[in-house]
């Protein structure tokens, strides 16, 4: 396996984790009672919370049921079937943004104009790199400007979707051959279907396609789909309400680090599991095409890392695929560590480019990098499967993965990139306002890790310099 393919993403999805105003973080009163009983923290947190978010999908779902049932039990031409996407993903957005909506299907109708310009262009990847350059420009200054009379906070997920769909659209002119571009309604359907429109996650235009082929219900479509659900709520109980409780009274600045990791990781699960119910409901489940099962993140593999590298992959599947193929491998012509560094740089410009998640972004690709180099020597000084990754069935270690030492040795390595997770994760606090600016609040925003004693930066690059040691 290239090793330059684990180094891809780390992305928060659509949470806004900017800002720190008046940033009192030790002293943080989430609004409990210390000595708030479990039926009393259902009733004033947990339950408003989620008959809160119960209420603003449904709409959602509805339109999700609605593009399934039309598209894959009626017996609707593959034309209409564009159009009906189309419908239900703009009547998901205005359930969500209301009149608003409109601005942000016309900026999806201007965008097949890129589109076009590729696949008549002579120099075609030339043409994809500048529509992928002019994408990320637009997501900047929407970040930082108000041009539209849209709050960004709310669509700014919106429009990252749409952007990667328009890239890897572009992309496949030069790459895969492509040499005509789809019809008009049809690139519409596959930029405002309702499975992805709004949660996510990126899927490439034939993977879309894919859903007319053939007619797909099974009952194990509706256990996914209601398990996929509740696992989403879940997530989102705990995020919002039960990690808080059970480190209420605790003032220890690194409990209150990892509370609050805690807290924005089971947000992004709640994303995720979300995203991935979005797309169940709209028909994209099939038990003989993996292509079309669309998983989104893995909690197993984050919550109970192997390394920094696992998290990184497992945070966001499709967009670490995305951020792999058209960010990761064009910059072949750098330095390995360059093409790390560039490529989380671009994940933070398709989040905004504020500074507190440019900062995440970039520590944890130096992480991932130091972490990775390490181990790849350990393993190999050692002779043992220590790597980032779990080492094949029929590698050719002297020492295996249920070796007593082996065990011990990686065990370390999980605490460790938990430790940067907790680190990492102060730095995301979603409670404080968004700065206007890159720069905005500089000092507040590094008073977060300067008030851990920027450990977790020391320690990685004393192990930088070990690296280059051993």
């Amino acid at each position: 396996m290239d090793s330059g393919q684990e180094y891809d993403e780390y992305t928060t999805e659509f949470e806004d984790l900017e800002g720190l105003e008046n940033f009192e973080y030790f002293d943080e009163d989430v609004g409990f009672r210390e000595d708030i009983s479990i039926p009393e923290l259902y009733e004033e947190c947990a339950k408003p919370t989620l008959y809160s978010a119960s209420d603003q999908l449904c709409l959602l779902f509805i339109s999700c049921l609605i593009f399934k049932i039309a598209t894959q039990l009626l017996p609707v031409r593959e034309v209409w079937c564009h159009v009906i996407s189309v419908l239900c993903g703009i009547f998901s957005l205005w359930s969500l943004l209301g009149t608003n909506v409109l601005y942000t299907c016309v900026i999806g109708m201007l965008t097949y104009w890129p589109v076009l310009f590729c696949f008549r262009k002579t120099a075609k990847e030339r043409s994809y790199q500048v529509v992928m350059i002019c994408c990320f420009v637009y997501l900047v200054v929407r970040e930082y400007f108000q041009v539209l009379p849209e709050h960004w906070d709310q669509i700014r997920g919106i429009h990252m979707i749409i952007v990667l769909k328009t890239v890897s659209l572009c992309y496949d002119v030069g790459a895969k051959g492509v040499t005509e571009p789809p019809p008009f309604i049809n690139y519409l359907g596959y930029l405002f279907c309702p499975a992805n429109i709004i949660f996510g996650p990126w899927m490439p235009f034939k993977t879309y396609c894919k859903i007319y082929e053939r007619r797909r219900w099974a009952f194990s479509w509706v256990v996914k789909v209601i398990s996929t659900t509740m696992f989403a709520f879940m997530c989102l109980g705990i995020s919002s309400c039960w990690v808080y409780w059970l480190f209420l009274g605790i003032k220890t600045s690194w409990l209150l680090a990892a509370r609050d990791a805690i807290s924005v990781r089971f947000s992004h699960y709640f994303i995720a599991f979300m995203s991935e119910a979005t797309c169940l409901l709209s028909g994209f489940h099939s038990t003989e095409d993996p292509e079309i099962n669309m998983e989104v993140a893995n909690p197993w593999k984050i919550e109970l890392p192997r390394s920094l590298v696992e998290v990184v992959v497992y945070w966001d599947k499709p967009m670490h695929q995305w951020l792999k193929i058209h960010i990761f491998r064009a910059l072949k012509n750098v330095g390995h560590l360059w093409r790390i560094l560039l490529t989380f740089l671009v994940s933070s410009v398709l989040h905004g480019l504020n500074f507190s998640l440019s900062m995440v972004l970039l520590s944890l690709g130096f992480y991932t990098y130091v972490e990775y180099t390490l181990r790849e020597k350990l393993a190999s000084i050692f002779d043992a499967c220590i790597k980032s990754r779990p080492c094949p069935p029929d590698c050719k270690h002297a020492f295996k993965s249920t070796c007593a030492a082996v065990m011990l040795l990686n065990l370390f390595f999980s605490l460790l990139a938990y430790f940067h997770l907790a680190y990492l994760g102060v730095m995301m606090d979603k409670k404080q306002d968004a700065p206007d600016l890159f720069t905005d609040g500089l000092s507040q925003q590094m008073a977060r890790w300067s008030r851990l004693d920027y450990l977790s930066h020391w320690f990685v690059f004393v192990t930088y310099l070990f690296t280059i040691l051993i």
